[in-house]
């Protein structure tokens, strides 16, 4: 998914299109292989993009669905990802400056630089479906995970555990100490 900066017209390009299985082996990799989750559905797209000089600029649509784990109870759940209106702008690197210690503000994590005459989509789409991957998935707000000394999923059913049995083993010793 490579785009030549000199062939996008200057009325812009649409694109619409469907990423299949196996365009999706090689995104997402490393969250793939740890088995954090794993897509149940292609990738669709929708974008516009133009340019105005040699500044490309890329907005639109994404969609696709993951299957992931609850950070609480383990089970597996249909995490929708659904993308609307991002933008994104490319700038050649000649442009770029080199500037130390500075601070990133939220536009400029919209912003990347090209080199040569091709930008690439798919870099694009990775970043945007990677940045709406939750760091601690849950399969709903009220997920109350599972027992931490039986292991019982306490979304379905009352854990019988002491109560008293609470106190960290760590510090049993502890627990003998008078004061």
């Amino acid at each position: 998914m490579i785009l030549n900066v000199e062939e996008i017209p200057i009325s812009g390009l649409d694109i619409r299109q469907t990423l299949d299985q196996d365009w999706l082996k090689d995104i997402l990799r490393d969250i793939r292989e740890t088995g954090e989750c794993r897509f149940s559905a292609p990738i669709s797209f929708d974008l516009r993009v133009t340019k105005s000089s040699r500044n490309v600029f890329v907005h639109g649509n994404i969609a696709t669905n993951l299957v992931m784990k609850c950070s609480r109870c383990l089970k597996d759940f249909d995490y929708p990802i659904l993308i609307h209106n991002f933008k994104y702008t490319f700038c050649p690197a000649e442009d770029k400056k080199v500037v130390d210690d500075i601070e990133l503000s939220g536009e400029d994590l919209e912003f990347s630089f090209y080199l040569g005459e091709e930008i690439s989509i798919a870099q694009v789409i990775l970043e945007q479906v990677t940045l709406a991957v939750p760091f601690k998935p849950l399969c709903h707000d009220l997920c109350r995970g599972l027992c931490y000394q039986c292991g019982t999923d306490l979304n379905k059913e009352r854990c019988e555990c002491s109560k008293e049995n609470k106190f960290n083993i760590r510090f049993s010793k502890l627990r003998d100490l008078k004061v």
